[in-house]
């Protein structure tokens, strides 16, 4: 088993570029914000912001220059607390 020690060095320009479009969706939130689309506003605004933390996971924590083993670990403990929140929301609704 071979230990890696080198350090991925992400360049400026794709730093403010991931900035750059995480700022963008931020506008994009606000403007979408001030429209009404019913039931699915929180799901137009859930989806938003899980665009924005893939990225925030994938760059600015570099997962995505990690070993794989930490990409699967992250991936399932998104899909145990989502698997919580739709829980949540089934029994909220069906009350």
């Amino acid at each position: 088993m071979s230990h890696d020690n080198t350090n991925h060095i992400s360049p400026y320009t794709l730093i403010a570029g991931v900035l750059v479009t995480l700022l963008a969706f931020t506008f994009i939130t606000v403007y979408i914000s001030h429209f009404h689309f019913g039931a699915l506003s929180i799901a137009v605004a859930l989806g938003i912001a899980c665009i924005k933390a893939g990225l925030v996971l994938a760059f600015f924590m570099h997962l995505k220059f990690d070993h794989p083993l930490f990409k699967i670990m992250v991936v399932a403990v998104i899909l145990l607390f989502a698997t919580f929140i739709i829980l949540t929301m089934v029994d909220y609704l069906f009350r």
